[in-house]
């Protein structure tokens, strides 16, 4: 939720296009941190092969970089943290828990939950979405946000199915 939150708040500090060289970088940080943290090797081959995704990426966005330092902070910030989330989640469900994806799901959606509600408190979003709900009624909103559930809980099964 925190890498998701920090990434988001970024774009609004940076273009799209810095922002995607930048989040490139995920497979080399997590290549360096499964180096760094779990001491695994990996071939000059695989950190080769790393080069033309970024420098893709780089030429692709050529002309329209732009970033102020705390953009620039952030976007970093959350391109760590989503190379860490990667290697935590490969840990927990290939090292000694082998936890099934809906297993870890279960254990992070609480928590997930905790860091969502403070967060949209201290953004103010949680009061904007009050406003919102008072507004616009609740029937639409609850299927929007079942539906919007529903996403949610498919991409994170696919991810961590993906990550075994």
């Amino acid at each position: 939720t925190l890498n998701i939150m920090i990434s988001n708040t970024s774009l609004h500090l940076v273009t799209v296009s810095f922002h995607q060289v930048v989040r490139s970088l995920v497979p080399l940080i997590t290549i360096a941190l499964n180096v760094t943290l779990l001491h695994k090797n990996y071939t000059t081959r695989t950190w080769l092969s790393l080069l033309p995704v970024v420098l893709g990426v780089a030429v692709a966005s050529k002309g329209d970089i732009s970033y102020t330092t705390y953009g620039f902070i952030m976007t970093f910030t959350g391109t760590f943290l989503a190379a860490l989330k990667g290697v935590i989640t490969n840990v927990v469900q290939v090292g000694e828990l082998k936890l099934h994806p809906l297993d870890l799901l279960n254990w992070m959606a609480p928590l997930a939950a905790v860091q969502l509600f403070f967060l949209a408190g201290v953004t103010g979003e949680l009061y904007q979405f009050l406003g919102f709900w008072a507004a616009q009624g609740s029937s639409k909103l609850v299927f929007v946000l079942f539906v919007n559930g529903c996403l949610a809980f498919s991409l994170n099964v696919l991810s961590f199915t993906a990550s075994r």
